[in-house]
């Protein structure tokens, strides 16, 4: 789907089509999950599987009414094409290094300070189980579908690159709300208030990422190249997760997420050679 996409959808589209995405996903999961053990409940397993499959088909029928990208781009001719050809053509491009380094650092405060916020609220300031779920499943849910559409609108009236600096200084702010949150003591409305931006952050920035990394593949190998581009801007997660609590040892909470919004800070700085990427958009504002 991330390729279909990529084919089907210009740049300008390419933020609010992946933020539709997100949200219908998301949406997706509640039906599937939270709406299928209530039907579970209230009727049967049997007419609950049902229904799910009857959903599938609808999925099926969205499938068969999509537009066909056969001609916006010649698939690879042969195995060894369809597995060297993605490589070759990344390494050969002009400011790649650029590109694949950014895929790399524009997240990576976001990852750092992801990765410890549940334990940081459980058993840093000992809010409740109930307390983090309920706040995950009802704002976060609706502040990050919110944040992907703020992000694809803002695509659809700005460049990419002035989109992913707004975004990138609003995901290293939005960290500091659990900073706050470790200044001033256990309040659940600040919880509300932190989880809220952050995920609204999220969104956004997401959107934007994503319309980069779509833009940036070549339609010929658009599956691929966005499976590496999507592994690489995972990979600071798998790297330094780890490390992580490590870090919320030394330095303490309160130094933690400053050091999280810090982070994001060679991400931003790479925007400033935007010109060196070799994108479309290098010319634009």
């Amino acid at each position: 789907m991330d390729a279909w996409r990529a084919e089907a959808l210009e740049q300008k589209q390419l933020g609010l089509g992946n933020s539709i995405h997100i949200a219908a996903y998301r949406v997706a999961m509640l039906v599937s999950g939270g709406l299928a053990m209530i039907l579970a409940q209230v009727f049967s397993w049997r007419v609950t599987y049902l229904g799910m499959a009857g959903l599938t088909l609808l999925g099926m029928l969205g499938t068969w009414l999509a537009m066909n990208t056969d001609t916006v781009a010649r698939a690879p001719r042969t195995l060894q094409e369809a597995i060297s050809g993605p490589l070759k053509d990344l390494l050969q491009r002009k400011g790649i290094g650029y590109l694949l380094a950014f895929a790399v650092f524009y997240k990576l405060g976001d990852w750092l300070a992801e990765s410890m916020t549940i334990p940081f609220l459980l058993r840093g300031m000992g809010f409740t189980k109930m307390e983090i779920g309920t706040v995950q499943k009802t704002t976060a849910m609706v502040a990050i579908i919110l944040g992907g559409l703020i992000g694809g609108w803002m695509l659809t009236r700005m460049s990419l690159r002035r989109a992913l600096w707004i975004c990138g200084f609003v995901q290293a702010g939005s960290i500091l709300g659990f900073w706050a949150i470790s200044l001033l003591g256990r309040h659940l409305p600040l919880l509300v208030a932190a989880n809220t931006l952050e995920n609204l952050a999220y969104g956004m920035g997401g959107s934007a990422f994503a319309a980069l990394l779509m833009g940036a593949c070549n339609r010929s190998y658009t599956g691929t190249q966005y499976a590496l581009f999507s592994a690489l801007m995972a990979l600071p997660r798998t790297l330094f997760a780890g490390l992580t609590g490590f870090m919320a040892d030394w330095y303490g909470w309160k130094l933690y997420f400053p050091i999280c919004a810090a982070a994001a800070i060679p991400g931003l700085l790479l925007l400033l050679l935007w010109d060196r990427w070799g994108l479309p958009e290098a010319d634009e504002a």
